[in-house]
């Protein structure tokens, strides 16, 4: 009897969708191997779990012996399968506040998100007014030390965006084999430059801002790996 319903109860899980503490997991396949179904705590399990977590699916198998192994499986996340590169010129700016918001909108586990800067001095802190503006609207700075823009951290998958076009020319001239995957942050606003306001009035600042936001909400709109 208890052979039975445990083999039934494997045929009702395949290709099913389980919960474990109200986190979904979804199950393309899972195969259970049963050596003794009279005692579970001697029997043998294998289940192959296929995750939908984030683009493209992902496989974790588990083999146990002894105690019958929990089928609810905690969810295992997989690590970041991109970053994606801010870049402006000297990294106090745009580019941080950029960074800031890509990472308050973007789901966790889909990338990782850093910025820096063309003509960095490395170590600098933040410029205080866009720290100011992102604390009014709510959006938790990213740990902040300015830095160089440096080629060799640029993984296969990366993605590279720009504010303005000469840091693009720069930015492809640097890294030519990534040059596709290099874009303005303006793109989808009709390819719009975005000036530095460093030198200005904090109303610049926030006028700076508000364009940033634009510009993530509507990458997060086009691109797929960054949408939720």
């Amino acid at each position: 009897m208890q052979d039975q319903q445990c083999r039934h109860s494997s045929l009702q899980r395949k290709g099913g969708s389980l919960r474990d503490a109200g986190d979904a997991v979804q199950f393309a396949e899972v195969s259970l191997v049963l050596s003794d179904c009279l005692n579970l705590g001697i029997g043998h399990a294998r289940h192959t779990i296929y995750m939908n977590d984030g683009p493209g699916l992902t496989s974790r198998s588990h083999t146990a012996t002894g105690p019958w192994p929990r089928l609810w499986a905690p969810r295992i996340r997989p690590s970041p399968l991109f970053t994606l590169h801010i870049v402006c010129m000297g990294n106090l700016c745009r580019s941080p506040m950029a960074a800031a918001l890509f990472h308050a909108r973007v789901p966790a586990g889909r990338c990782s998100v850093v910025s820096s800067g063309l003509a960095a001095q490395p170590g600098r802190a933040l410029d205080p007014r866009v720290a100011a503006v992102l604390e009014k609207h709510g959006v938790p700075a990213l740990t902040y030390a300015a830095r160089m823009f440096d080629p060799a951290m640029l993984g296969p998958d990366d993605l590279v965006l720009a504010m303005q076009r000469r840091h693009l020319q720069a930015l492809r001239a640097l890294v030519p084999e990534a040059r596709a995957r290099m874009h303005l942050l303006g793109r989808w606003r009709r390819s719009q430059e975005i000036d530095d306001p460093i030198a200005g009035t904090q109303d610049d600042i926030e006028k700076t801002f508000t364009l940033i936001e634009h510009c993530v909400s509507q990458w997060c709109e086009h691109d797929r790996r960054l949408s939720a």
